[in-house]
C-alpha cells in the first residue's frame, strides 16, 4: 500500500515537473522567435511503433520485483514476531520469571537487528524496482 501511494506521488511530481519544464521552454521559445503559422507536425516519426523490448532489463525487473515481494513478506513476519515479543515483555508473568524475561529480552534485541537489516534491504529493493520501472 505504501509503495503504491509513494509511486503515485512520484509519478504526479514527475508529471508536474515535466509540464513546468515544457511551459518554461515554450515561454522562452515564443519570446525569442516571431509568430509563425501553425505547421502540421509529423506523428511519431522519431520513434518506431515496434520498439524492441529490452529482455534483459525486463528479466532484471521481474527478478527485483520478486525479491521485493519476498522482502515485504519477511518484514511483515518480523513485525508480527516483534508484536508478539512486545506483548510478552508487557505481560506480568514475564517479569515474575527472571529466566523467561532475560530470554524474551534477548530475543527482542536480536529481532530488532533483523528488522533493521530487513528494512534496509526492503528500501534498497524498492528503489531498484522504481529505477528499473522508470527505464522500462
Amino acid at each position: 500500500e505504501e509503495w503504491v501511494a509513494w509511486k503515485e506521488r512520484k509519478a504526479r511530481d514527475e508529471k508536474s515537473r515535466e509540464q513546468g519544464a515544457k511551459n518554461a521552454d515554450n515561454r522562452k521559445e515564443t519570446a525569442s522567435r516571431p509568430p509563425e503559422s501553425p505547421k502540421p507536425q509529423p506523428q511519431a516519426a522519431a520513434k518506431p511503433a515496434n520498439a524492441p523490448i529490452n529482455k534483459e532489463a525486463q528479466k532484471e525487473l521481474q527478478k527485483t520485483q520478486r525479491l521485493f515481494q519476498q522482502a515485504e513478506q519477511q518484514l511483515a513476519e518480523l513485525n508480527k514476531k516483534r508484536e508478539t515479543l512486545e506483548a510478552a515483555l508487557a505481560a506480568p508473568d514475564t517479569y515474575s520469571n527472571p529466566g523467561l524475561f532475560k530470554k524474551t529480552e534477548e530475543d527482542y534485541a536480536a529481532l530488532q537487528g533483523q528488522l533493521k537489516t530487513a528494512n534496509a534491504q526492503y528500501e534498497e529493493l524498492f528503489e531498484k524496482v522504481l529505477l528499473l520501472e522508470g527505464n522500462g
